[in-house]
């Protein structure tokens, strides 16, 4: 029986999320001791190459090429939708609006949304003694309060750089491509793997990370860029309507941006009801469990909203 391609791209989003999920049980045992020894035996220029980024006033680091990716996705994404009229940009639209997206629900739906709810302690901040090692699977003991950004799980700098996964899906994803375009794309796929885990080594090193916020984050982002592509935007049926009829459908303007921002509304209101749940864990806030009902009620509302917004889109793929 032969598999239709929505049913392998199915089938491949639960391999990613199985495998991810394994190699996080695996790695318990092992997370706090791997992580220290990699830090006491560190390679000082390797783990301020991977910690630097020229966006934060430092030299050239290892998460530059790909936030220049990400930022050229934006850049191209509004540009042409003020130039759609110009056929020889409009076909690479989708392109651009799945970049723009990929970057949106990784960083901000997944990484920081977690680094909040999870509350994880970073490592040269247990090691110091100051809070308590937890698992990845534990809620931490670090709040908002203390820092939006100081959260450990998971790795906002291999979240990054595992951004350049898009490009491997664009070139590799369509079977509409050739040969040797698909080709390319495989071995960008095989280098983000290398890329994405150097950073999580390297950010080890500067005990910045545990190992299993780098695993996580790879696996989540990856399934997410994978959704994204065959699931949500399917990129190659739009590429297949384009070469069909020498036009894109008729979407709303900015409708992956418009989309992305109703649904970060959704993941706001999870975030409230889980950091609601979580208070009564941690009893140092009871006042969060305030946050509950209100989350659940934007959730609802949210959710509604966006998939309501993406059906009314969707459906003008169809032939």
């Amino acid at each position: 029986m032969k598999i239709s391609l929505s049913q392998k791209s199915s089938l491949t989003s639960w391999i990613i999320l199985l495998g991810t999920t394994i190699s996080l049980i695996i790695l318990v045992p092992f997370d706090y001791d791997w992580t220290v020894y990699l830090h006491e035996n560190k390679w000082p220029w390797f783990a301020e190459f991977m910690r630097r980024t020229l966006f934060e006033g430092s030299a050239f680091g290892a998460s530059d090429p790909a936030i220049i990716l990400a930022l050229s996705g934006i850049f191209g994404y509004f540009y042409i939708h003020r130039r759609q009229t110009n056929p020889k940009l409009l076909k690479y639209r989708p392109y651009f609006g799945f970049i723009l997206s990929a970057g949106l629900v990784t960083g901000l739906g997944f990484v920081h949304s977690m680094k909040w709810i999870i509350g994880r302690a970073r490592p040269h901040i247990v090691l110091n003694e100051e809070l308590p090692f937890t698992d990845w699977y534990q809620f931490g003991p670090h709040f908002i309060a203390d820092g939006i950004f100081f959260g450990s799980f998971p790795s906002g700098h291999v979240a990054s750089v595992f951004t350049t996964m898009t490009i491997a899906y664009l070139l590799a994803g369509d079977r509409q491509h050739s040969l040797q375009t698909r080709s390319i794309g495989w071995i960008i796929g095989i280098l983000t793997f290398i890329y994405a885990g150097a950073m999580g080594i390297g950010r080890a090193m500067s005990a910045h990370h545990w190992l299993t916020d780098s695993i996580a984050i790879i696996g989540i982002a990856w399934w997410g860029i994978h959704i994204l592509y065959f699931r949500v935007l399917r990129i190659p049926e739009q590429h297949a309507y384009y070469l069909t009829h020498e036009t894109l459908p008729t979407f709303a303007k900015y409708w992956e941006f418009i989309l992305c921002m109703i649904s970060l509304m959704a993941t706001i209101g999870i975030m409230a009801m889980i950091l609601g749940v979580r208070a009564w864990f941690l009893a140092n806030t009871p006042e969060m469990v305030l946050l509950t009902l209100p989350g659940a009620c934007i959730f609802y509302y949210s959710f509604r909203k966006a998939l309501s917004y993406y059906q009314s889109n969707i459906q003008m793929l169809s032939p």
